[in-house]
């Protein structure tokens, strides 16, 4: 019975992380005339770290995204507690590109 307690917090915070995700390709992939002042800083930050070959092709975040997206401020420091849950069950994997830390979305 542990483990469904232990469970039972993951999923609101997984579709918050699929929400997060959306968010952040939908900037991405908007015109940039077609961005407010918010979104246009959201923009710069996100492509001042270009991808990697490791995240060329996936879908990734990283936690500036979970703090910008999120639509719960707690979610930051939850995310942190899910990580290690997440790689385990292999639906994340961790990647570090110089001193930012990414995450890629495993499906």
């Amino acid at each position: 019975s542990s483990g469904i307690n232990a469970e039972w917090p993951l999923r609101p915070g997984i579709e918050e992380l699929n929400t997060v995700t959306v968010s952040k390709y939908k900037i991405i992939d908007s015109p940039v005339n077609k961005l407010n002042s918010e979104n246009m800083r959201r923009f710069n930050r996100m492509t001042a770290h270009p991808e990697t070959k490791d995240t060329a092709g996936m879908v990734w975040f990283e936690v500036e995204d979970v703090k910008d997206f999120a639509s719960v401020p707690t979610l930051a420091p939850a995310f942190l507690k899910m990580v290690p849950i997440l790689r385990h069950c292999h639906r994340l994997r961790q990647v570090r590109a110089g001193k930012v830390e990414r995450y890629i979305v495993l499906l």
